[in-house]
């Protein structure tokens, strides 16, 4: 059904008046038929600025505080024809050229529907967007490889290898150590696995939470919600529903309130939310399957801070108790090589460096401790001595002022 085109629709959806007509004047109607797909027609390509990826972009007219003032053409296309699009849902391609505004080569669909639209037609979503398709693109991917190959067996000079492919000396040096053209790879039993957990996935049908006032009371946008449910993997009502999109370095899904820079929220504390309402001040949103990619709200209980950590402790998850540097990683020191520093010192047998040299750390790691800067101790009490030097350097003679 053909959208009826008024001023007041496009300013609703954020475009001037006079977008049909700029839109109209970048689409080449008489586009390339898809070898894949003869049966859908020619493509409506877009003629216009296009991004990194390769999709067109158009301007929309109004300026909008906190909001870019660029659109994709697709969407542009689909709201001309066939109306408003739903949060969160994506304008993708039947027939897979990202130029096309063909309003009949398009369908709504969720992330997840785009992923399967990928998988189906053997494209991998995984990888990600390939170099190559940039339009400024002057290297394909089995030019990259004769570059590496060049530069790993007949060790050229950069400047010769820039000169035989007609680039710059720079971008021989970042192809050669994997700085750009670079590929996540994916093993093809990793794509079976991904494949088959999609298709085992039970589809997510979803209506307005009526907590919807406590979500907006967050700064949560109207598509909040959709946005939620389509990154979500679930098998069963039973089952963990772990998070797809993005996660902290806790494991702990993350999701955009959705307004510009108004800020993220724990996926799972907004599946309680949703699910349950607002979540009291100073309470916690716990996990009794211990998993942090979990929002299943059947999964989840509240509590306190402390209640948390004795959870921890019941099942055995609480880290190491003791102080912090102790537990780091990285740590070089122990507290019992800390307390020997530091009586080394106060005894004054000798300086930093020669501490630093025994201990296998900087200088400025043994004033650091000594001045209970790091490995801090309350009971610690720095003792300076007042004799020059106090003995300290082996060879004390040697800070000696000459006469």
């Amino acid at each position: 059904m053909q959208q009826q085109i008024t001023p007041e629709y496009l300013a609703a959806q954020g475009f001037s008046a006079d977008l049909p007509e700029r839109f109209w004047s970048q689409v080449n109607k008489n586009g390339k038929i898809q070898a894949h797909a003869p049966e859908l027609g020619p493509c409506w390509e877009w003629t216009g600025l296009r991004n990194a990826s390769g999709y067109g972009l158009v301007r929309k007219g109004i300026r909008q505080v906190g909001k870019g003032n660029l659109a994709i053409a697709s969407r542009v296309s689909w709201v001309l024809h066939c109306g408003p699009i739903s949060g969160g849902l994506l304008v993708c391609h039947k027939c897979d050229n990202r130029t096309c505004v063909n309003p009949e080569h398009l369908f709504l669909g969720t992330y997840r529907d785009n992923w399967m639209d990928c998988l189906n037609k053997g494209r991998n979503p995984l990888v990600g967007p390939s170099p190559e398709r940039c339009r400024t693109a002057k290297l394909s991917w089995e030019d990259v490889k004769s570059i590496r190959v060049i530069g790993k067996t007949q060790k050229l000079p950069r400047s010769q290898i820039a000169e035989m492919f007609d680039i710059s000396e720079d971008t021989v040096w970042s192809i050669l150590h994997n700085k750009t053209w670079r590929r996540r790879r994916v093993s093809a039993a990793q794509m079976r696995e991904f494949e088959s957990k999609q298709k085992e996935s039970e589809p997510i049908e979803f209506s307005p939470s009526p907590h919807a006032s406590a979500l907006a009371v967050m700064g949560c946008s109207e598509s909040f919600e959709s946005r939620f449910w389509s990154n979500i993997y679930k098998t069963s009502k039973d089952s963990c529903w772990l998070w797809t999109a993005a996660k902290n370095a806790m494991g702990y899904g993350v999701i955009g309130k959705g307004p510009c820079n108004s800020g993220n929220v724990l996926a799972h504390r907004a599946s309680w939310i949703i699910h349950n309402g607002a979540i009291p001040d100073g309470s916690c949103v716990l996990h009794k399957c211990d998993t942090p990619a979990c929002v299943n709200p059947n999964h989840m209980w509240l509590g306190t801070r402390p209640e948390n950590n004795a959870d921890m402790a019941r099942k055995g998850r609480r880290r190491a108790i003791g102080p912090a540097p102790e537990r780091a990683a990285n740590a070089k020191l122990s507290w019992s090589k800390v307390a020997e520093i530091r009586s080394i010192y106060n005894q004054g047998k000798t300086g930093q460096v020669p501490l630093s040299k025994m201990f296998g750390v900087s200088q400025h790691a043994i004033w650091a401790i000594i001045n209970n800067i790091t490995w801090r101790d309350a009971t610690y009490v720095k003792i300076e001595p007042h004799l020059p030097h106090s003995g300290r350097f082996e060879n004390a003679s040697a800070f000696v002022p000459k006469t």
